[in-house]
């Protein structure tokens, strides 16, 4: 029943065991013992109290104790009874019951060893990682914004990967094992469910938690962190396995190292905001989100936190409390930084008005901006994808200033399309409900609810304050005006400021259409004709720049930067070119003429890697410029197939592509590989 990174676990701490054994007790140990490493029959209490008064302490590099004495944590050293037991179970050999009573007296004096030790000040309050702050959460999580270069594609992936194990409060193997067949949208936020975790290995508590967004806050908004992945994810073969991150173990490494290398290099920073480096690791997200809510007043019940987090309330109470959504939607809530007390709390995700007769988009312009999403991405998460598209439309101004230039998002299709500012007037947005897409606000507390109401009277109330302030300041004006108006003085109306103003206009209307023929006209056309010059159009979109000494025109603009991305990017952008900045396509790009010197070589890269594609599936040029978006997508699959298993890997099986996320390397690394 137990996971094999457990059974890994245990066996390491078997063989210590059995390593000390051969130390002070040699005739135990040999060869003869096979599997069972020891004589498990000739065991005693004195033998297992000794080997736990040794691995309590803590050694130097020549085996000896430190002086004075330094204790591993209890839960350390507890951890070596589990998998002794585990290893005498599984080699159906009892364990006896005075070795369990000596194991079991032994470590609860060393339970008050340890309480001691921290009462003295000797060891840490605290075992284990220490949970992070909300302040650290969004400190890591805004960091993950700034870095450029190859960096970004690291960070992209890291700040999902965070934000998901602080809003699920999930173990990091669990965020890394995620698949999209996972995900999917219900009423105004996401869903994700783990079939197993550590907690239930059978999968019998499978409930949904429940991911909201945060559209004041986009820093830490998990759904636009996810549209930012999805979108900006390299190629994916269809039928693939749909994992979010890629293969289990080794994103959690990943993810690790990448924490390791932002605390070091964040060191000052991190010590400003009261967090010890070496006190964070993965788990410390987990155990931050988890005070965070169980210390927000008003907020979640211990209950939904426990349920939410996966942990055991026992065998009663696990049969009598069950999941609630409210509960768990209440959790999501909180757990995404949306400020709890205040209307803003209730905030509705960015989203677009669906309906049947009505979609988002049609399947062919969702194959145009999400390479896979027909093929690859599962019919469960297809609900999801206009969310994550909505969150990019909303937030693109916050994007755009945020992103490098050469941002992977920026060299995708649903960027260059331009279709993130043609949708912009059709993303909903709200406090509560939004009337005109009927959505509502789940999870929300009634006080929350009064508050909302409270506001809006106020609002109201101000409004009506305002418009009878501004009545009273206006009283004595109108009231003199009408007297004017209606009196005469020795037979003479006298002229109000109303007729004053009326005939001010006429005479201005008079001015203006004497001169509408004259510089005015000349000034337009002026204007027009200086803008003309520098958009002569090559094609429907791209445009040319006139830079230069002396200045020439160019199908780039000046300081044209030529992007290090992942293969897919690179591909789309030689037959698509860049619409959102009308860049035409780049295979037209003179590198001798439209390019500086350091930028040749990446064009030169990028060009050897594309014709050394089209040549392993024997396509020329001028049929793949005359493909329709979606043929160029399905030769892409199959040109990059073939580079690998018959230039780079012969004989590659499809699985190893996949695990080992070549979709995500860029033209330069496959060149350089190619050039071996």
């Amino acid at each position: 029943r137990l996971k094999d990174t457990t059974k890994s676990r245990y066996g390491r701490k078997v063989s210590i065991f059995a390593a000390w054994l051969g130390r002070c007790f040699p005739s135990l140990v040999g060869p003869e013992f096979g599997d069972k490493q020891f004589d498990m029959d000739l065991m005693t209490s004195d033998i297992f109290e000794e080997f736990f008064e040794h691995i309590c302490q803590k050694v130097q590099k020549d085996g000896t104790y430190f002086s004075p004495r330094k204790y591993q944590s209890f839960e350390h050293v507890s951890g070596y009874n589990s998998a002794l037991k585990y290893h005498f179970k599984n080699h159906k050999v009892p364990f006896q019951e005075d070795w369990n009573e000596a194991i079991s007296q032994f470590l609860a004096g060393f339970e008050r060893v340890v309480a001691s030790l921290k009462k003295d000040g000797v060891i840490p309050m605290t075992e284990g990682k220490m949970p992070l702050s909300f302040t650290g959460y969004t400190f890591f999580a805004e960091e993950t914004w700034k870095y450029t270069g190859e960096a970004q594609e690291l960070n992209i992936f890291a700040h999902t990967f965070l934000v998901l194990c602080w809003n699920l409060l999930a173990r990091s193997i669990s965020v890394a094992g995620l698949m999209f067949n996972h995900i999917s949208w219900k009423d105004d936020c996401l869903t994700v469910v783990f079939p197993t975790h550590k907690g239930d290995q059978e999968g019998r508590d499978a409930a949904p938690k429940h991911v909201f967004a945060n559209p004041t806050s986009p820093e830490i908004c998990p759904i636009l962190s996810l549209a930012v992945f999805v979108f900006s994810t390299g190629f994916r073969r269809s039928g693939a396995k749909t994992t979010v991150f890629g293969c289990e173990n080794d994103v959690e490494s990943r993810f690790g190292t990448w924490l390791r290398n932002m605390c070091q290099t964040n060191n000052e920073s991190l010590g400003k905001l009261g967090l010890s480096v070496k006190d964070i690791g993965t788990h410390s997200f987990r155990k931050g989100v988890a005070s965070f809510l169980s210390g927000m007043p008003g907020g979640p019940s211990p209950i939904s936190i426990y349920l939410r987090a996966g942990w055991s309330l026992g065998a009663v109470q696990k049969r009598y409390i069950l999941e609630g959504q409210g509960g768990d939607q209440l959790c999501g809530r909180v757990a995404t930084g949306l400020p709890l007390g205040s209307p803003l709390f209730a905030q509705l995700p960015p989203h677009f008005k669906m309906s049947i007769n009505e979609p988002v988009l049609s399947i062919l312009e969702w194959e145009s901006i999400l390479p896979g999403y027909s093929t690859y991405y599962p019919d469960v998460f297809h609900p999801v994808i206009p969310y994550l598209l909505a969150s990019l439309v909303f937030h693109r101004d916050f994007l755009e200033r945020t992103m490098h230039s050469n941002h992977p998002l920026r060299l995708q299709r649903v960027w260059t399309s331009g279709m993130l500012n043609a949708l912009a007037s059709r993303v909903h947005y709200g406090i509560g409900a939004n009337p005109i897409t009927n959505m509502t606000a789940t999870g929300i507390p009634p006080h929350i609810v009064l508050a909302n109401q409270m506001q809006e009277l106020q609002t109201e109330m101000t409004k009506h304050y305002r418009g009878i302030q501004t009545t009273l300041e206006d009283l004595p004006s109108t009231l003199k005006a009408t007297l004017l108006e209606n009196f005469s003085v020795q037979g003479v109306v006298p002229m109000t400021p109303s007729q004053m103003e009326g005939i001010m206009r006429q005479l201005f209307a008079c001015y203006m259409g004497n001169n509408r023929n004259g510089q005015g006209e000349s000034s337009s056309s002026s204007t027009s004709a200086s803008a003309t010059a520098f958009e002569l159009t090559v094609d429907e979109f791209g445009l040319l720049w006139e830079w230069g000494n002396p200045p020439r025109q160019h199908v780039v603009p000046e300081g044209f930067v030529f992007p290090k991305c992942n293969l897919k990017s690179i591909w789309d952008l030689w037959w698509g070119g860049d619409r959102s900045r009308r860049i035409t396509y780049y295979r037209r790009i003179s590198p001798g003429y439209d390019l500086s010197a350091s930028n040749k070589q990446y064009y030169s890269k990028a060009k050897f890697v594309i014709m050394t594609m089209l040549e392993a599936c024997d396509v020329r040029v001028t049929a793949v410029a005359n493909m329709s978006v979606r043929e160029r997508d399905s030769l892409f699959e199959r040109s990059f197939i073939a580079l690998f298993q018959d230039i780079l890997d012969p004989g590659m099986d499809l699985e190893s592509l996949d695990v080992r996320r070549f979709g995500d390397t860029s033209y330069c690394r496959l060149y350089d590989r190619l050039k071996l």
